[in-house]
């Protein structure tokens, strides 16, 4: 649960959504689990949730956030690396979501992408 004060933050996650802090106040006032859907500060994510969707990550912890938004693939990093030893027409691909590109797994062997810098990016 990532608590925040609304136009105090500059929190942003892709899936995972940032409400305000006064939620837990009222949590505690009301001693039950008000709509949380009220208490959604709307620029910190970019999904849609229901009240449902959000119980079922906090209350019931039956979903995760991943499993209720998918990333369109167009914002994967897609990455061709022809590694110096292979032949001219073998190419890895790596995908990675929203992740630095640490790895570069070639069949077996991992190395680090910065021992790549020289290796041209297609």
């Amino acid at each position: 649960m990532v608590l925040a004060r609304p136009g105090q933050t500059t929190y942003f996650h892709e899936k995972i959504p940032a409400f305000d802090i006064k939620y837990i106040e009222d949590c505690f006032k009301i001693k039950g689990y008000p709509d949380p859907t009220k208490y959604l500060i709307k620029n910190t994510s970019s999904g849609n949730y229901t009240k449902n969707d959000i119980f079922d990550c906090w209350v019931y912890q039956n979903k995760s956030w991943s499993d209720l938004i998918s990333i369109p693939e167009n914002k994967n990093i897609i990455c061709k690396v022809a590694a110096p030893w292979s032949s001219a027409n073998s190419i890895s691909q790596v995908t990675s979501s929203n992740e630095d590109l640490d790895d570069i797994e070639f069949g077996s062997q991992t190395q680090t992408a910065s021992s790549y810098k020289n290796t041209r990016m297609a």
